[in-house]
């Protein structure tokens, strides 16, 4: 009997999410399986091999959705297609939910007894992505999707999951190649050269004018 089928499971289930010639396989469920696949993935490489996807933010990011989708509510990612001119960005596709979503995740990470491993965590978050730190500092009004007007239009707050989702792939890519039971599975040895830790998207991947203050939304960026 395989029981490592998990493997295949998880980068199936990114395949879908991520590759554009896994287009037509995309569904409502698509976000929700791959989280569900990455939270069962850690579980049997700490059961099987020690090891375990904690030490990563973009794990941690993932989990406190992956624990919204499953214990409150669902979650809908919005496609958007980079086109703005004359700003550099690491990436053409974005994955985007609401902000008020990342936030009623952290929310509920949040409450209870504040103990020094989920202040930890906040900070690892933080580091991350630093715009988490405005919605740590106030997770019931983002909770409330507050909007703002630009150019006669209302927009709410928006959160790009293609960074974490691209990088903890690579990071898993690399860690099963490093594994020796796992590294010569079909799905390890027919990933292309990119899927690599080596390859992850750096913290500041957007670059525009001086003067300009990016916001990004459900419908995309917003530059003010």
């Amino acid at each position: 009997m395989d029981n490592l089928k998990y493997i295949d499971r998880f980068f199936e289930s990114s395949f879908e999410l991520m590759d554009v010639t896994y287009t037509h396989k995309r569904n409502g469920r698509t976000l929700y399986t791959f989280l569900s696949s990455l939270h069962s993935l850690n579980d049997r490489l700490k059961q099987d091999f020690e090891r375990d996807l904690m030490n990563y933010p973009e794990f941690k990011m993932l989990k406190h959705l992956r624990n919204y989708y499953h214990h409150q509510g669902d979650i809908d990612e919005i496609r958007v297609f980079f086109d703005h001119k004359n700003i550099l960005f690491s990436h053409y596709e974005m994955i985007i939910i609401p902000i008020h979503i990342v936030a009623k995740a952290l929310r509920e990470f949040m409450s209870g007894k504040v103990q020094p491993w989920k202040l930890e965590e906040k900070k690892s978050l933080i580091t991350y992505c630093h715009d988490l730190s405005y919605v740590f500092d106030d997770l019931d009004g983002f909770a409330n999707d507050p909007q703002f007007p630009h150019k006669g239009e209302l927009y709410s707050g928006g959160f790009d999951l293609y960074t974490s989702v691209y990088n903890l792939t690579n990071i898993i890519a690399s860690l099963c190649r490093g594994i020796p039971e796992l590294s010569n599975r079909e799905i390890i040895l027919d990933l292309d050269d990119t899927y690599d830790e080596e390859n992850n998207i750096g913290k500041y991947n957007l670059t525009v004018p001086l003067g300009v203050r990016p916001l990004l939304t459900t419908k995309g960026f917003i530059f003010i």
